[in-house]
């Protein structure tokens, strides 16, 4: 395949795109694992599953108490099939922010999900711009009626 000075450019775009998403992941997953790594656990008491409208989403409600103070929490989940959740008033560990004691979670929380983030823009974005790439190449060339001497220009 041929390639133009202007066609190479608009390919390095997406290569720019994922390594600036990369850089970023890596920023966030640095961030929220410093973030993470003063939660605390502490006894709680699982208060409710309440299954979401759509799959096998849950919202998961717990309580639990620190320095004396009560405090309600809630995270929302999916849960495979095989997993087995909490009963009403069984005792759980809960995580929490000993900064923000009402920031909690009911799994220890850790930045999996944050730093994948940046991917979630970066990989639509460098397909888009693909596609696009390639289909303003197609109409450029192929879909173009070129004249004989257009033709005979080029080629010779």
């Amino acid at each position: 395949m041929k390639s133009n000075g202007r066609q190479l450019p608009v390919l390095l775009i997406p290569i720019i795109i994922m390594i600036i998403a990369a850089i970023a992941s890596a920023v966030i997953h640095t961030a929220r694992t410093e973030q993470y790594s003063t939660w605390q656990p502490t006894e709680g008491i699982f208060l409710e599953a309440k299954k979401l409208r759509k799959g096998h989403n849950y919202k998961y409600t717990f309580s639990y108490t620190v320095d004396g103070q009560s405090y309600t929490g809630s995270n929302t989940y999916g849960r495979s099939s095989g997993e087995t959740r909490p009963n009403t008033g069984d005792v759980i560990t809960v995580w929490y922010d000993p900064q923000n004691p009402s920031s909690s979670s009911y799994h220890k929380p850790n930045a999996d999900l944050d730093s994948a983030a940046p991917f979630f823009f970066a990989i639509p974005l460098s397909i888009a711009i693909l596609i696009g790439t390639h289909n303003r190449r197609k109409d450029d060339g192929l879909n173009r009626n070129y004249t004989y001497r257009e033709i005979k220009k080029t080629a010779g």
